[in-house]
């Protein structure tokens, strides 16, 4: 297990990172930088929380059961993960949105939206967990070509359900500005989960793992319940579920367009790598860019996470008070891009001492990496702007224009196959140069909205 002196050279190089952001915040009022300088910190310790005992819990499967069992072990995640995200609904960012804007001006309406998330979680969550309750033994034999990983899938269907329940309740607690709060649960619930894991594995093996990850999910919806409870008894407002489907709008109009606005990404990237792969020594390349793209995602951590309370805010000064509205959203793109345009500088910088780590056969993808560190760049700004069209509640603009990225993407990299990794990175930085460029079009025809409330 990794000891805090040894987590210290990675939390010194986020240090000026922080400092960084705090200070393009400056442009902020003091309660606004407060909501946004608070909320940033404790969305980064919850992040350092939840990648930190999902590394262990990997470290500590791998090590006892081998290769073979821990790839199971990540199967079993990631097919629970994918019908998951699908019987979410796009009801956590949801549960955010409204939660924000609503709170103060129009309380029994968010009760009635809160009851209608929570009852439309439940139910798809349920619905979601007998069908994979049901199917897993089919999928095990076929699909994912491993009969014997039948019974821990099925026993995985409890992080499905508990997975989507949590993650309406979470995305209420975001629209409070808990961040704090979540944070605390996640640590405390991580760190019992582990420890779930690490008996469960001893016990009863991969079964065991797995419910020890069911245990730990169950214990953190526990503690996002207990807080969110508290929440709102503390202000005053009620959970609505006689007449809450008065609602139902909210879901084509809002949760639809953020479910398929994030599901696209898994197929999106599943249609590119197999274009690439389809090329001469495509596997080859493909295996230079996943190493490249590792490095995409390091420099897009800190920003994103940062950027955690920007929905929330943004959405609770929508249509009131449009300067400040306007100053934040200004204020988080320039701040997002500086600490990215920091990150990525020092990874060009060292983009062939980090490429030769991986071997000295993936030296050559150095032009694939510098490409992709500078898209992450575009996508820290771009990401400010898709929090303030959903704050205004566009999201089928944001649908939208997550398409064309897509398309932009997929037909980038059909023209550049050839060019193998470097052809794919390239599509990438050009489709996120089309992506920031429509984004920030289609939020200034939106943008008068802000203004009025309409």
């Amino acid at each position: 297990m990794p000891e805090l002196s040894e987590l210290e050279p990675q939390l010194s190089a986020a240090r000026p990172l922080l400092v960084r952001w705090s200070e393009a915040l400056g442009a902020v009022d003091s309660p606004l930088r407060r909501r946004l300088v608070g909320g940033a910190f404790w969305s980064v310790l919850d992040a350092g929380f939840k990648r930190g005992f999902a590394l262990l819990i990997s470290i500590v499967v791998a090590r006892a059961m081998g290769r073979e069992v821990f790839g199971e072990f990540g199967l079993v995640q990631s097919t629970v993960g994918m019908f998951g995200l699908f019987a979410g609904l796009g009801m956590s960012v949801t549960a955010t949105k409204y939660v924000a804007e609503l709170r103060a001006s129009d309380p029994l309406r968010l009760g009635r939206i809160l009851g209608l998330s929570r009852l439309v979680a439940v139910i798809s969550g349920a619905a979601m967990t007998l069908v994979l309750v049901a199917t897993a033994p089919w999928l095990a034999r076929t699909t994912l070509a491993a009969p014997g990983i039948g019974w821990p899938l099925q026993l995985g269907c409890g992080l499905l359900f508990f997975g989507v329940v949590n993650g309406t309740v979470l995305g209420a607690l975001y629209g409070f500005e808990r961040f704090k709060a979540v944070a605390f649960v996640d640590g405390i619930a991580g760190l019992l989960g582990f420890g779930a894991v690490v008996l469960g594995l001893r016990t009863h093996g991969l079964p065991g793992a797995i419910v020890g990850l069911v245990v730990g999910v169950a214990l953190q919806g526990i503690g996002y319940w207990i807080c969110l409870s508290h929440e709102l008894r503390h202000s005053k407002l009620p959970v609505i579920y006689r007449g809450c489907t008065a609602e139902w709008r909210v879901l084509p109009r809002f949760s639809a367009p953020a479910l398929l606005a994030v599901a696209m990404t898994g197929p999106v990237a599943w249609v590119c790598s197999t274009i690439l792969v389809n090329q001469p020594g495509g596997y080859a390349q493909l295996g230079l860019f996943n190493a490249a793209n590792q490095w995409h995602s390091l420099v897009l951590f800190l920003p994103l996470t940062l950027s955690a309370p920007f929905l929330p805010v943004l959405s609770s000064l929508f249509g009131t008070e449009p300067a400040k509205y306007m100053k934040v959203l200004t204020t988080g793109i320039l701040a997002n891009t500086l600490v990215a345009l920091v990150a990525a500088g020092a990874v060009i910088l060292l983009s062939r001492p980090i490429m030769a780590s991986y071997g000295s056969s993936f030296v050559s993808g150095v032009p694939a990496l510098v490409l992709l560190v500078l898209a992450a760049v575009i996508s820290a700004a771009v990401w400010c702007v898709g929090q303030a069209i959903a704050s205004s509640g566009n999201m089928w603009w944001g649908f939208a224009l997550n398409l064309v990225w897509a398309v932009a993407l997929v037909s980038f990299l059909w023209l550049f196959r050839q060019s193998g990794a470097y052809g794919y990175a390239l599509a990438t930085l050009i489709a996120y140069g089309i992506h920031v460029f429509t984004s920030a079009y289609v939020f200034w025809r939106i943008h008068p909205r802000a203004r009025t409330g309409a």
